[in-house]
């Protein structure tokens, strides 16, 4: 009975051990991004499926190959953008951007689409990069008349910078029917997103890993 008790007090202790590893573990950021601040883009953009206006698009190439209007020797876009409020000392002329693919953006009105595109853009900072998650579609607007054009919103993560992983909203709109601009205005809600910090993670393995060494040592 002794020996049981004893096993039992171990286990106690290495899982305290583990979790109080968790939870002082040091944060690895200052803070969250302040409410209503956040960035401002604006490129070209090629729709897919090729051949399709605005209105009608499904997908978005970020990185375009356009000719310009009346000739001209084709030339390489790029997306640029600057911070707005607490975000001012961002900006990047050259944003990296990733590609909404082929059948993404389907519907009108009120959606749920869910997505998963890590590090959607990046921009520079004057300390460190900050980057958007795009984490769904929440609302499609498709325009017909005279020059067609489709704006989209939903919900995003933003990511370093200097301050903790943030929830941000966004709006994207799209116009024009050969070649085509894009804007994009992402904006921080404030609210600190829960995502496990690499030391707090290896502290609790290693609580772990500890349990396991006591219960084999009991065993044999």
């Amino acid at each position: 009975m002794r020996h049981a008790i004893s096993s039992l007090r171990t286990v106690g202790v290495g899982l305290g051990l583990a979790l109080a590893a968790t939870t002082y573990a040091p944060s690895a950021e200052a803070a969250p991004i302040p409410n209503g601040t956040g960035i401002e883009l604006a490129g070209f953009v090629t729709l897919l499926p090729l051949g399709t206006d605005a209105a009608d698009l499904t997908g978005l190439d970020f990185d375009p190959i356009l000719t310009p209007p009346g000739g001209g020797a084709p030339f390489q876009t790029r997306t640029s953008g600057a911070g707005t409020g607490a975000l001012l000392g961002l900006f990047d002329p050259d944003v990296e951007i990733k590609d909404i693919a082929e059948g993404t953006i389907v519907g009108s009105g009120p959606v749920s689409i869910m997505l998963d595109i890590d590090d959607f853009f990046t921009v520079e900072g004057l300390s460190s990069d900050l980057t958007f998650d795009l984490t769904s579609i929440l609302n499609i607007n498709r325009l017909y008349d005279g020059e067609t054009s489709i704006t989209f919103s939903g919900t995003g993560v933003f990511q370093g910078g200097g301050f903790d992983a943030t929830q941000a909203t966004y709006t994207l709109t799209a116009q024009g029917n050969t070649v085509t601009s894009f804007s994009a205005s992402v904006s921080s809600g404030g609210q600190v997103v829960d995502v496990p910090e690499p030391t707090t993670l290896a502290l609790f393995g290693m609580g772990l890993l500890g349990l396991g060494a006591v219960a084999r040592r009991r065993l044999g």
